[in-house]
């Protein structure tokens, strides 16, 4: 459930900040500039969709070497300063959709330091979910759809490799939740904790809100990854981890070959 109002809420949100008058225009989907945080200003990625591409793959590249480079150190303040800093602009950018920008950001500082600093599993969740809308108002205007299934594959490979072959994704899960910092939905169970990991919450939201831009239908792909997702969780075995995007590029695939029949 959590899962699935992540991926509403964002879509909503990116539903919202479509420039109408431009889109009717130019008969493609325009975004509105996201509004100033007080005297800030922030703008998208300026690039192309091939440039976009490269951008995502080696951010994600240098984020997990910075993270081993951390771990080697035990400079787990760090990690807690960048989380801090991460979650505080995009639950603000979440925000901005529904009330005025320097409120958005007290909102975002507040939430940010309860869920870094005193943390508890109901305000962790909350503000996962408030987490990754944001990132899609910043990402999914300068993705194409091809842009993006190219990346879904990519990062399926990928997950699959760090999770089954090389395990390193498990090593920054354990880390990050020794930290009490962990990105991603985190339910305690005694004293082990089920997790879905901030990239399996991301990946299908800019998947789908891309597709969303083209395909009116693609409102029901969350209802596939989810399915995707609940299938994985029933079926796992306690104790052992699995890489959730390559089930949910199933689910992703599934849910705009119908959004194409709609």
């Amino acid at each position: 459930m959590l899962f699935l109002i992540t991926q509403y809420l964002g879509l909503f949100v990116l539903h919202t900040s479509i420039d109408v008058t431009k889109t009717q225009t130019t008969g493609t989907t325009v975004y509105k500039d996201i509004p100033a945080i007080g005297p800030v200003i922030i703008e998208r990625p300026n690039t192309t969709p091939f440039a976009t591409f490269w951008y995502f793959v080696f951010s994600i590249l240098i984020a997990t070497g910075l993270v081993f480079l951390i771990m080697k150190f035990r400079a787990g303040w760090i990690w807690k300063a960048w989380y801090f800093y991460a979650a505080t602009m995009l639950i603000t950018l979440t925000l901005t959709t529904f009330i005025p920008g320097t409120m958005a950001l007290l909102v975002g500082i507040i939430f940010a330091g309860i869920k870094t600093y005193k943390p508890n599993p109901l305000m962790h969740n909350i503000t996962e979910v408030l987490t990754y809308p944001g990132l899609a108002i910043l990402l999914v205007p300068v993705l194409t759809l091809s842009v993006m299934s190219l990346l879904l594959i990519v990062f399926s490979a990928y997950d699959a490799y760090a999770v089954w072959k090389s395990k390193h994704m498990i090593r920054l899960a354990e880390f990050q939740l020794s930290t009490k910092a962990f990105a991603g939905m985190s339910i305690p169970s005694g004293r082990k904790h089920a997790i879905l990991g901030g990239g399996d919450l991301m990946i299908p939201l800019l998947f789908t809100g891309t597709a969303l831009k083209t395909l009116p239908g693609a409102w029901l792909i969350p209802l596939f990854t989810g399915t995707t997702l609940l299938a994985l969780f029933m079926f796992a075995k306690k104790g052992k981890s699995y890489p959730a995007i390559p089930f949910l590029s199933i689910g992703c695939f599934t849910g705009l070959l119908i959004a194409w029949l709609v």
